[in-house]
């Protein structure tokens, strides 16, 4: 049992510490002429950019989690419980841009803890539309909202409620993505629970 410990332990600090040096090689800290915040870039040309971008994107999430808490009030218990862990999960301390290599293009740590999102075209290098980056960040909200893990009924539920409320707040235009699917860091958006099949 002691060794099992150990194997965990030493596997647990070597998965950290290659996280660690991934981000220190592929991403720098700066200072977002936005909000004064640092985010965790490519040090590309354009990194004062991409720090403004990721200040925007963390702007307006919070926006629309602080919209969700309003409009769930003297709602049912599961719509006003959704928008609290949401807007509890989503801190938007730490939203870095995605590290190239990476096996996902967004993804959340520990419901919110962090949130990292490619905001650039993988061959080019230019930034990606605002509207395709809202809404798989809002995938990724979504996540931070849905108790289970996954994607099970409850989170596309949760996610069509998102994407409703960020249009009501002018920060998403739907697209139907499977009439016109969208290449976002090489991976192929083709569909949206706004339109269901």
């Amino acid at each position: 049992m002691k060794q099992l410990t150990l194997l965990m332990i030493c596997l647990i600090a070597m998965f950290l510490w290659t996280n660690f040096v991934r981000k220190s090689l592929y991403l720098t800290p700066i200072k977002s002429s936005i909000d004064g915040k640092s985010y965790m870039v490519r040090p590309l040309p354009d990194k004062n950019k991409a720090a403004d971008r990721l200040a925007t994107l963390n702007q307006s999430l919070r926006r629309l989690c602080d919209h969700c808490v309003k409009v769930s009030e003297g709602k049912d218990k599961e719509t006003s419980d959704n928008a609290n862990r949401l807007s509890q999960n989503y801190r938007g301390e730490r939203i870095i841009e995605h590290i190239p290599g990476n096996k996902y293009v967004a993804h959340s740590v520990d419901k919110g803890r962090e949130l990292s999102i490619c905001i650039r075209d993988k061959e080019t290098n230019q930034f990606i539309d605002t509207n395709t980056i809202h809404f798989v960040a809002i995938h990724e909200l979504a996540h931070l909202m849905t108790v289970a893990v996954g994607h099970p009924p409850e989170f596309w539920k949760n996610m069509k409620y998102l994407l409703e409320q960020a249009e009501t707040l002018g920060m998403y235009t739907r697209v139907d993505y499977s009439e016109s699917p969208v290449d976002f860091c090489g991976m192929e958006i083709n569909s949206s629970p706004l339109f269901p099949k």
